[in-house]
């Protein structure tokens, strides 16, 4: 797939905000002059579950396609806006390799993901860095907006029946 504007040269596209099961998702497709006709791709999403006593758990998640890291294990992940007015600061991060090449990375500690949220819905511009020791394997600039907090509320109402 070409990008859009026929510029091979170093962009990003992304999708919108979608629902898609359980998931609100963006995907976002990153071109270079190394691989302008087949991008790679990150994904940011999160989760919605019904969790005891009738409370919402929120499970935030990154992918990458095709993965960077071949062995599961930590890492430290970082988000923010670029203004800095909502920041999760640096997290750790499990990663598990997928049977396609990808790269999984869940958010495992429920204070993470609740910082997370709050970078996601707050609609600006975001970055985002993976770093293994000393080294940033991953350093993103991210588009957002507010359709993320739209697409949230209507996937928590669908789960709570209303």
């Amino acid at each position: 797939m070409n990008p859009p504007d026929g510029n091979h040269g170093d962009h990003i596209t992304f999708s919108p905000w979608i629902i898609d099961g359980d998931d609100v998702v963006r995907q976002y497709n990153l071109y270079n002059a190394a691989n302008a006709n087949d991008p790679t791709i990150f994904q940011v999403g999160c989760t919605v579950e019904m969790g005891s006593f009738g409370f919402l758990r929120h499970h935030v998640f990154f992918a990458l396609k095709p993965g960077v890291i071949k062995d599961e294990g930590f890492l430290t992940a970082f988000l923010a806006t670029i203004d800095d007015s909502a920041d999760a600061g640096f997290f750790p991060i499990q990663v598990a390799t997928c049977p396609d090449g990808s790269n999984m990375f869940l958010i495992r500690e429920q204070q993470y993901a609740d910082k997370c949220l709050s970078v996601l819905g707050a609609g600006k511009p975001m970055r985002f860095l993976l770093i293994d020791v000393q080294e940033c394997i991953v350093k993103l600039p991210l588009d957002n907006d507010l359709t993320f907090r739209a697409a949230l509320a209507k996937l928590q109402n669908a789960k709570v029946g209303r």
